[in-house]
């Protein structure tokens, strides 16, 4: 899941950071150890602000309502069909839902 790469990845970036904060090998030059660390403390920001945003969506996945069930229950249908509702009239000229489209023309 998106949650579980983004742990994985902050828990890498916390390795790495562990390193650039101990200790810089003397032949990298200053100005490049604070860019990477610049970007490492952006990349984990971005991490973090993901998976805040994730963690709300799923915690909001159960109180939205989409379209089609919105549609469905403006139209009355978003309940269990009824027997004398089904109309079939069992020849082979009725284009039947399960069958493509294309083949009746």
């Amino acid at each position: 899941t998106i949650i579980a790469a983004c742990d994985a990845k902050l828990d890498d970036l916390a390795s790495s950071m562990n390193k650039l904060e101990t200790g810089v090998p003397k032949s990298v030059a200053p100005w490049k150890a604070e860019l990477a660390r610049n970007v490492a403390q952006g990349e984990k920001a971005v991490l973090e602000k993901l998976k805040r945003l994730v963690m709300e969506e799923l915690n909001l996945l159960d109180t939205k309502e989409y379209y089609h069930e919105r549609r469905l229950r403006e139209l009355d249908l978003l309940r269990p069909v009824d027997e004398s509702e089904i109309v079939d009239a069992g020849d082979g000229n009725v284009r039947r839902a399960g069958q493509a489209f294309d083949s009746y023309y």
